[in-house]
């Protein structure tokens, strides 16, 4: 049988989790596979099972790890805070959960307003990754990447740090699908990350994927990224040189390090 990338795995198993049927499913991600109809519906039928094991799996092995009802009141109150909701799944392999769209209801509004001008509308999801990562994800000090009018072509939209290290997220923001990056930004995103690295400067890359109607979000990391690099045009973002992009970053985690020295950190 025909493999599925394994981001479309992904997806066709948290929406089996969320309870979409086989031609729902069928429906929503058939214009994005290359796969003949009846291979792909095989292919879904195929990943039914393994949803259903998977479920059944993470309930035996969470039901003892339940927060307290104090931890639960205090997480709950947080997220909704925030607009986020408390019924997201915290799991190291499975970077997927829900936010409270509803209380984005005034940003959507201004998306739709804007149509397909991504200009106009990144401030407005970049608002609402801010939360998700900072308030769901545990990540820290996020800014956004470098202005696109001084560096062009970045291939990443928000830097922080997460337990410590330093990150840099690529955010494809959308009313009714997840997204992905085109082929040079993630020609750039490798070229970046190994720019880095022979400087001796470790950075862990993400992509954050955001369906606002659905108030669903999905955080892929390393793992998932190099596999999203594989088969593409190596020659693609030459045109403009990544190492001002990669000197950006480390005048930001430099700046960090002096204000931890200065405040005795």
């Amino acid at each position: 049988m025909a493999i599925l990338p394994d981001f479309m795995r992904e997806e066709i198993m948290d929406l089996f989790d969320r309870g979409y049927t086989n031609q729902q499913i069928f429906e929503k991600i058939s214009s994005r596979s290359d796969l003949s109809d009846n291979v792909l519906m095989r292919c879904i039928v195929s990943l039914k099972g393994k949803s259903t094991f998977r479920r059944r799996k993470s309930s035996e092995q969470t039901q003892f790890l339940k927060p307290t009802g104090f931890e639960r009141q205090n997480r709950k109150e947080n997220y909704l805070s925030r607009g986020l909701s408390s019924s997201n799944r915290f799991s190291s392999t499975n970077k997927k959960g829900h936010f409270n769209a509803a209380a984005y209801s005034g940003i959507r509004q201004n998306i739709i307003e804007q149509g397909n001008n991504y200009t106009a509308t990144e401030p407005y999801h970049k608002q609402i990754a801010k939360d998700i990562l900072e308030d769901l994800e545990g990540f820290e000090s996020i800014i956004s990447g470098p202005s696109v009018q001084e560096y062009k072509g970045t291939p990443f939209d928000l830097f922080g740090t997460k337990g410590g290290e330093y990150s840099i997220i690529e955010l494809k923001g959308s009313l009714n699908r997840y997204n992905l990056p085109d082929s040079t930004q993630l020609v750039r995103m490798e070229d970046l990350l190994s720019c880095l690295s022979d400087r001796k400067i470790s950075i862990n890359p993400y992509l954050l994927q955001i369906n606002l109607n659905e108030g669903s979000y999905c955080l892929r990391g390393e793992v998932s990224l190099r596999s999203l690099f594989q088969g593409k045009d190596k020659s693609l973002g030459k045109f403009t040189p990544i190492t001002p992009i990669a000197d950006w970053i480390i005048d930001r985690i430099n700046a960090t390090l002096v204000l931890k020295k200065l405040q005795g950190l």
